[in-house]
């Protein structure tokens, strides 16, 4: 019987440390990348020419974070998100990128190595866009405007260990922007609708 004890206690160490990870007192860090990452080449081609290439596009987003587990289960700490964009349709070159910060929120549920959670953000930022045009008889333009962003959604976080976790989710997203140069009437756009994400985060 003593036997059988001494061999369950690994089995018993290795529960309470797969689910101890979000106690009040530990430390988050981990970064989300909205499935969006896109490399795609533009083409035409017809009965009587070849393939030609007609444009690119390279797009990626990633939000780092950090935070602290305030009690059991509950993560509160501030959320970075970055986007990049390079375009390049025949005659045009551009840019476009976005930097915001604010904080987030996010509550797990289950004592569990799969753990559903439901999150939130609201960050604040800019968002920054250049184009240049190969025909000098066109003049070439940069965009600046303020951004702001909520998300709210769920999804479910796998614990590979005590330490690391990787998780996916669905979002819905709401973004604003409005130029910062001359917008007398103060147009705003608008985006809002669904997204999907995927990170990883480290718990310590």
């Amino acid at each position: 019987m003593k036997l059988q004890k001494i061999a369950f206690l690994p089995f018993i160490f290795f529960a309470f440390t797969t689910f101890s990870q979000t106690e009040k007192g530990q430390f988050y860090m981990g970064a989300n990348s909205n499935i969006n990452a896109s490399f795609i080449s533009y083409y035409s081609k017809s009965d009587t020419s070849p393939s030609q290439k007609r444009g690119e596009n390279r797009a990626f987003s990633i939000s780092p974070k950090i935070g602290f587990f305030i009690i059991n289960n509950l993560v509160l700490g501030a959320d970075l998100s970055l986007s990049f964009n390079v375009y390049k349709p025949n005659g045009v070159k551009g840019n476009e990128n976005s930097i915001s910060l604010g904080p987030f929120a996010k509550y797990y549920f289950l004592e569990d190595s799969f753990k559903p959670f439901v999150s939130a953000k609201y960050s604040l930022g800019r968002y920054n866009r250049s184009y240049d045009y190969l025909d000098e008889d066109r003049d070439n333009g940069i965009d600046k405007r303020s951004l702001t962003n909520l998300q709210i959604g769920g999804g479910i976080t796998y614990f590979l260990n005590n330490s690391v976790s990787l998780a996916s989710g669905i979002h819905y997203v709401r973004t604003t922007n409005k130029s910062l140069d001359d917008n007398r009437f103060n147009l705003t756009d608008i985006n809002a609708g669904f997204t999907s994400s995927f990170g990883f985060a480290i718990f310590i």
